[in-house]
């Protein structure tokens, strides 16, 4: 027994010398890094709940732009992140040298079907994935689904009718969330969810847990390896999210062959991948329910930004509406159709200004797949390395957007868009694993 303080403390010494190692990762490649705390690296607050990452890296950000640099070093643990701010060297990564970063650097692992989706595979998967896929984002077949939204987005419009006819404040963001998920549910699935006046149903229920904060499983997906979660049964959604769209997805597409219902909907294009053998059950249920996921998500969050900061500024607001009733004046039926988006200018640049100053996707996440060298530098950088590009910080900079705290649609009018570097916005990433879902 008197042994087993010794074995105690060297474990204590070698855990502290490894961490230690770990920690000197940049500054053995001559990167600047920002200096690490014990065991959690740079993410302490992140892990507490107490700050975002993004919102950590602002001071690693206007630091390393005052010094000139072109990107730095921290950790998610003692794991060993890049963080660039240069927009040229982003285009570099994500575009150019995109061969070398082809990964998002989530968990994934073979025992787990629902990982099969185009946001989370990897390689010549993803690239096969993504070439049978493509063809179910045309405009063509939008079109044909817009006849869906218009119904459900005149459900929206009585709602919330009822609702200024009171007088009284609205907590908006629920029912852009609801109406989010009643396009989704409709679009994807064929089935009308009715949240808008039925807020409790399972669509939504599932809805929130799939973007309920889970901080165990972060810490676990950092630290764990991947091969030995996967073995545990640790999966890429908690099992009763998978259980629940694998039985809704599963009965659907089981209903549609045997009735031979056709909606013109997305369901229906991977239905029609599956019976031409591109695209098995597994895939088509992991790919329908992160499509529901981040559909109903991004699109009630930019809603409900757009909604707020309207109601804050009546100039922009009365902008937006004598745009879309100058449209609605010039057609017999008094309705804007498909093709009137095209026309709607203004309404699109106050959409991409909400994305801009409230982005769905705050950072952007690589993971290296193989050896790069930065370019013009000897920094070399290893395969598995994480990369964190900081896309809310680089909307935010005023050196791109003056007054960024400004809700300002010029923004993006024509002359000030193409002014701007190309990846000085990027609300779904860029280059070729740019969302498909947008």
């Amino acid at each position: 027994m008197i042994w087993w303080p010794v074995y105690f403390l060297a474990l204590c010494v070698a855990t502290f010398l490894f961490l230690k190692y770990k920690h000197n990762y940049w500054r053995r490649r001559g990167v600047r890094q920002f200096e690490p705390e014990f065991f959690f690296g740079n993410v302490r607050e992140a892990v507490q709940g107490k700050a975002k990452i993004i919102e950590i890296c602002r001071k690693y950000y206007y630091d390393l732009k005052k010094k000139n640099e072109l990107y730095g070093g921290i950790y998610l643990f003692y794991s060993p992140v890049l963080l660039p701010v240069n927009p040229e060297l982003i285009k570099q990564i994500l575009t150019k040298d995109f061969e070398h970063f082809t990964s998002h650097g989530l968990f994934h692992h073979e025992n787990d079907y629902m990982h099969n989706h185009l946001f989370n595979v990897e390689g010549e998967i993803w690239k096969n994935l993504r070439s049978k896929l493509t063809p179910t984002f045309t405009s063509g077949k939008m079109k044909g689904m817009y006849e869906i939204l218009y119904s459900l987005a005149d459900r929206l419009e009585k709602k919330t009718g009822n609702y200024a006819k009171t007088g009284k404040p609205v907590e908006i963001k629920e029912h852009a969330a609801c109406f989010g998920t009643d396009v989704v549910a409709t679009c994807f699935f064929g089935l009308d969810s009715d949240c808008l006046n039925v807020p409790e149903s399972e669509f939504r229920k599932y809805g929130k847990l799939i973007f309920a904060p889970r901080p165990v499983r972060f810490v676990m997906e950092m630290l764990i390896n991947w091969n030995l979660l996967g073995a545990l049964g640790h999966t890429f959604a908690p099992k009763k999210i998978t259980k629940f769209f694998t039985q809704v997805i599963t009965e659907t597409v089981a209903y549609r062959k045997k009735n031979n219902v056709s909606r013109k909907d997305y369901m229906d294009l991977l239905i029609q991948l599956q019976n031409e053998n591109q695209l098995n059950e597994k895939e088509l249920i992991a790919n329908t329910m992160v499509m529901y996921a981040a559909g109903f998500e991004t699109s009630s969050t930019t809603t409900t930004f757009l909604m707020y900061e309207l109601a804050k500024n009546q100039d922009i607001q009365d902008k937006v509406r004598e745009e879309i009733l100058g449209i609605c004046k010039k057609n017999q039926s008094g309705e804007v159709t498909y093709d009137d988006l095209a026309d709607m200018k203004y309404s699109e640049m106050c959409i991409y200004e909400t994305l801009r100053r409230y982005s769905p996707a705050t950072e952007v996440p690589r993971c290296c797949t193989k050896t790069y060298t930065v370019p013009g530098t000897d920094t070399v950088i290893e395969k598995d390395t994480f990369v964190i590009i900081p896309a809310w910080l680089i909307h935010m900079d005023p050196e791109f957007y003056p007054n960024p705290e400004k809700f300002n649609p010029e923004n993006f009018a024509a002359e000030h868009k193409h002014s701007r570097h190309d990846f000085v916005f990027m609300p779904f990433g860029g280059g070729p694993r740019l969302c498909r879902y947008r």
